[in-house]
């Protein structure tokens, strides 16, 4: 996980390292001028200097507003697996069996996937696998995205709470927050996907079926 991290962030210590060098040229007219020049030149070059660097600075953010942004980590990890050339070297048996095993203590018993806002990085960090091989064995060995990958957990999760029929109480929001989704539309539009019938049918599908 820290050398995904480390590959990614890269680009932000190679611009930090621009961007103070540029904050440290700065001082060069002061330490060339300061005692043969005129202090009035010398102070009016020191702005010159200045304005440059600021203007460089803000193109560089023009051009490059990721930097101000942020970086998008999921397709970083996506081009890291791109850059692989044969998957079945880096997925081996051993490996898959690994990772399925790690899924399943984090995912079936502990069920974190039920926390809103969930992310592949905060599965990298629960598991201990790193990103790039989460997003490679489930992309290419489950076919499927981490977003289908979790929300189909997160439905599934959620028909037996309403088959337990101890959550009749709560409406399509309640389930939808218990369930792990942010709102109503992608909890039913997720359900739909994945069951083929909006979450409203089946609720009332399973109160005829258990009687509750």
């Amino acid at each position: 996980m820290r050398k995904t991290f480390t590959d990614f962030g890269k680009t932000w210590f190679s611009w930090i390292k621009i961007f103070l060098g540029f904050e440290l040229l700065l001082f060069m007219p002061y330490l060339i001028f300061i005692r043969s020049a005129d202090p009035l030149f010398a102070f009016e070059l020191l702005h010159f200097f200045a304005a440059v660097f600021t203007l460089g600075a803000g193109v560089s953010l023009l051009f490059f507003p990721t930097l101000l942004y942020g970086l998008n980590v999921e397709k970083h990890i996506e081009q890291k697996i791109k850059e692989k050339t044969d998957t079945k070297d880096i997925l081996t048996q051993q490996k898959v069996s690994e990772i399925e095993a790690k899924l399943k203590a984090v995912l079936d018993q502990e069920k974190i996937f039920l926390n809103r806002g969930y992310s592949i990085h905060n599965l990298a960090l629960d598991t201990g696998v790193p990103g790039y091989l989460l997003t490679l064995f489930i992309n290419h060995h489950l076919d499927c995205s981490f977003s289908d990958f979790i929300n189909q957990k997160r439905i599934d999760e959620a028909c037996l709470l309403i088959d337990s029929g101890n959550y009749n109480h709560l409406s399509i929001n309640g389930l939808a927050e218990l369930a792990g989704f942010n709102n109503r539309n992608s909890f039913t539009q997720a359900f739909q996907k994945f069951k083929n019938i909006p979450p409203s049918a089946y609720i009332k599908s399973s109160k005829e079926k258990t009687g509750k």
